[in-house]
């Protein structure tokens, strides 16, 4: 049987300053959806002007994928109406976004993912397997990729 799955899906993905978290979550997403959606991520407070090097050095040492050309970048800058589903990886990034775009609450996803930033490269590994894990099962959820 044959699942139908959403024509048109746009992922954003939001963490505090879009080096660790939403980066990985990003790419993590972009490899497993391919052409079933268009994926971006953004900060709440961005400061940085890269990704996280343990961001980089993990996705490329242990998932094969490269994050380092990726520029980090406020949420403030986006249309967040255009977003099919957009994903805090934490409490406090979901209420942010929902008292600041009340517009949005309806298509807001909360994760529970702790920020990795300013902490060891086993830190981030941890944090980039609960994401890849979060993001298989929500998949499935949201029924943008069929159960497997």
């Amino acid at each position: 049987m044959q699942q139908n799955l959403p024509d048109s899906v746009n992922l954003l993905f939001v963490c505090m300053g879009n080096t660790c978290r939403s980066p990985m979550a990003a790419a993590f997403a972009r490899n497993l959806l391919r052409n079933r959606a268009t994926v971006q991520s953004a900060g709440i407070a961005v400061a940085a002007v890269s990704p996280s090097l343990f961001a980089v050095k993990v996705l490329k040492s242990v998932y094969n994928t490269d994050i380092s050309g990726h520029c980090p970048r406020p949420v403030q800058e986006l249309e967040l109406s255009r977003f099919t589903h957009i994903i805090a990886l934490d409490r406090y990034i979901g209420v942010f976004l929902a008292d600041r775009y009340p517009a949005v609450a309806a298509k807001l996803h909360i994760w529970n993912i702790a920020d990795p930033y300013g902490s060891n490269e086993a830190e981030y590994a941890g944090c980039a397997a609960q994401i890849l894990e979060r993001l298989h099962l929500w998949c499935a959820e949201a029924g943008i990729l069929p159960p497997p």
